[in-house]
């Protein structure tokens, strides 16, 4: 301990280390204080056993890039990445607040409290996900509170980064990670999606509300892996009738076996959560969690209680929600453009949830859950041929542009809101979502926003959004010109 300390000392002249805050198979995490700046911060550092293997180190590494790419107040920042001769070493936002495992073990956790939280991570799983990485190792134990009790999704493992046309299978065929989470795909080495992350997410709220895992562990981490793969969860009434329909609903469809049929994306899931939470446990569900959560409309497609969205044109947009920086200053259009031919306006609606008269809260029952010792803390090894567990990215060649970061997710979920209920083709929309992100100037992107949100009832778009519809009809059209 005393050569762990002195070598941290060594490489990080500018802290003050304090104690040792946790220890996994693939790291040690110290306190410390920024000296001048007087910041408290966690300090992960990779044992030396570890850093002498090269690919140990490349993992490393590649977890430090991964999450240094993702902003967002749901998921733990990096700070810095710190490599010098034999160390390696992260530092982090300090997490007093314990684990929301520590939360649940205790039993200070409502199922009201379950279900802001498994919000709060859907919005962090959504934000990685369309950045193109995968987080695959879910769980209770990677979801830490700062100080505030803001909850924060954390990996403590090895991250590997896949470029296209990587596989999923380790060097030694090994899997890493934890059996009582993983998804069907995931444990039978198939490919994985974002629909990974939805199924782990589905099985941790299943167990936050019911007190159990969806295949409780006999102490053989295959057999309970090739249960997720086989068999049907027990509906989680079954055993926990007091989760009311419409949640119980919502973890069920996550916990499908077939990524198809479970949410289309974590957005989605978090959306109908939010919506049979609202009918469940009244208005202002979320207020009395204690549970600070920021979300925005692109997830929940409405606020509620803590749940806050910034507005884009608000000159303190970026106090307010410190996720997306606010666009640069832009005219809007001169004159407005027409739908496309063949667009027929409509209302644009939301599909805010009606609420009905709410159910007195009720505890979850206490937790049973056996695969304590099994996985506690650091997930396991076992001998599969699927891919190591961590954050993983996919499509990496593809970087977004730089200034798309700038354009808030309300104003891309406002346009695909106003091009569905208008009654045009769902993919028709997703695809003139896409070419006007990744081909149009922030000041493009947002003079449409703007214009959308001056139109009211009618689909009036810009003549740069008009042209990318066409190029799209044009594209979804070929198929079935070709199979014709």
């Amino acid at each position: 301990m005393a050569n762990e300390r002195e070598l941290l000392s060594e490489v990080l002249p500018g802290y003050e280390l304090a104690e040792e805050i946790g220890r996994g198979g693939w790291g040690v995490v110290f306190e410390a204080e920024h000296r001048t700046l007087g910041r408290r911060v966690a300090i992960k550092y990779l044992p030396a056993a570890f850093s002498a293997d090269p690919d140990a180190r490349d993992r490393f590494r590649s977890e430090a890039r991964v999450v240094a790419s993702l902003d967002h107040p749901h998921i733990v920042p990096l700070y810095d990445f710190v490599e010098q001769g034999d160390i390696c070493v992260f530092v982090m936002e300090l997490m007093p607040g314990g684990t929301l495992w520590d939360r649940f073990e205790e039993g200070d956790l409502s199922p009201e409290a379950a279900c802001n939280v498994t919000l709060a991570l859907l919005g962090a799983l959504y934000h990685a996900h369309r950045r193109g990485v995968l987080h695959r190792d879910v769980k209770p134990e990677n979801v830490l509170f700062n100080q505030e009790g803001m909850p924060k999704l954390a990996d403590f493992g090895i991250a590997k980064v896949l470029g296209d046309g990587a596989g999923t299978r380790t060097a030694t065929g090994m899997i890493m990670g934890t059996p009582a989470y993983m998804a069907p795909e995931q444990g039978s080495g198939e490919p994985v999606s974002p629909a990974t992350d939805v199924y782990a997410i589905g099985a941790m709220l299943y167990e936050l509300l019911s007190g159990r895992l969806p295949f409780e562990s006999t102490g053989n981490a295959l057999a309970q892996l090739y249960r997720h793969v086989h068999e049907a969860p027990t509906p989680i009434r079954e055993i926990a009738p007091h989760v009311p329909d419409g949640v119980a609903a919502v973890v069920m469809k996550a916990l499908q076996k077939a990524p198809s049929d479970r949410f289309e994306d974590a957005a989605t899931f978090a959306a109908e959560l939010n919506a049979e939470a609202t009918g469940a446990f009244g208005e202002d569900w979320s207020s009395g969690t204690d549970i600070p959560v920021l979300a925005t409309r692109a997830v929940l497609g409405r606020t509620v209680g803590k749940i806050t969205e910034s507005d884009p044109t608000s000159p303190d947009a970026a106090d307010e929600h410190p996720i997306y920086a606010p666009p640069a200053a832009y005219e809007p259009s001169p004159a407005p453009v027409a739908s496309p031919a063949g667009f027929q306006p409509g209302h644009v609606t939301t599909n805010a949830p009606q609420p009905s008269q709410p159910t007195p809260p009720q505890t979850a029952p206490e937790p049973t859950r056996s695969r304590r010792g099994l996985v506690a803390g650091v997930g396991v090894a076992v001998i599969a041929a699927v891919a190591a567990v961590g954050w993983l990215v996919f499509d990496s060649d593809d970087e977004p542009r730089a200034e798309n970061a700038q354009v808030p997710v309300a104003a891309s979920a406002r346009f695909e809101e106003a091009c569905r209920s208008n009654g045009v083709d769902a993919d028709l929309c997703t695809c003139a979502l896409e070419r006007s992100l990744d081909e149009l100037t922030v000041e493009e992107f947002m003079a449409n926003d703007q214009l959308l949100q001056e139109s009211g009832d009618e689909l009036l778009l810009t003549a740069p959004v008009i042209e990318r519809f066409d190029t799209c009809r044009t594209q979804l059209e070929q198929p079935s010109a070709a199979g014709a």
